[in-house]
């Protein structure tokens, strides 16, 4: 009898700290589950918080221009000094708007720090809008410049070539004003959260 009641117990017993074991394994997979994808939440905000990238004030890749846009030998100078201006352009706005991106370096590094704290997206999502209205003067300046520049490939490209660069240009810059659209409306509906209550 006493060996019929070992048989049963101990099997039960092994079935019980099985079963409690994966449960929490499970709940602290979950867990770990639930942390990663707040940091992914965070992710897209913090990899693209550039300083260079919200400003735009990016230069361009000449020969990378050369190969997308499928320029001839003979009109490669006209668009390589084309290029050269304008990324001269972007080192000169760099330099006459320094105390602008040092206070927007400085103003990210602390925002960094304290959703770092807070784990609140929206302390980035609301620190990417102060970035925008700090950089706005510089970001005109570039908007400037890009205009310039597809005016003269309007005249000076081919008609093809010409598409081919709208194309590449929009596919350039649309990072950054993805990241700024997508912060600007998560923003607002944070904003209208705020007010319903």
């Amino acid at each position: 009898m006493k060996h019929l009641l070992k048989l049963t117990i101990l099997p039960t017993l092994l079935i019980l700290s099985t079963l409690t074991y994966s449960q929490m394994g499970s709940r602290r997979g979950q867990h770990q589950q639930g942390q990663g994808q707040g940091q992914q939440a965070n992710q897209p905000i913090e990899a693209k918080m550039n300083i260079k990238n919200i400003a735009g004030v990016n230069t361009l890749d000449e020969e990378e221009i050369i190969k997308k846009l499928k320029i001839a030998k003979k009109d490669r100078p006209v668009v390589i000094a084309a290029i050269d201006r304008y990324n001269n352009k972007m080192r000169e706005i760099r330099i006459f708007n320094f105390d602008t991106f040092n206070e927007a370096e400085k103003y990210l590094k602390k925002k960094k720090e304290e959703a770092m704290q807070s784990r609140d997206p929206y302390v980035m999502k609301e620190a990417k809008i102060r970035l925008d209205e700090i950089l706005a003067p510089v970001k005109e300046k570039v908007k400037e410049q890009r205009r310039l520049l597809t005016a003269f490939f309007k005249k000076n490209l081919s008609e093809k070539q010409f598409e081919k660069w709208v194309k590449y240009q929009k596919k350039l810059h649309s990072k950054n004003k993805s990241t700024t659209n997508s912060t600007n409306n998560n923003n607002t509906q944070h904003k209208k959260r705020k007010n319903s209550f």
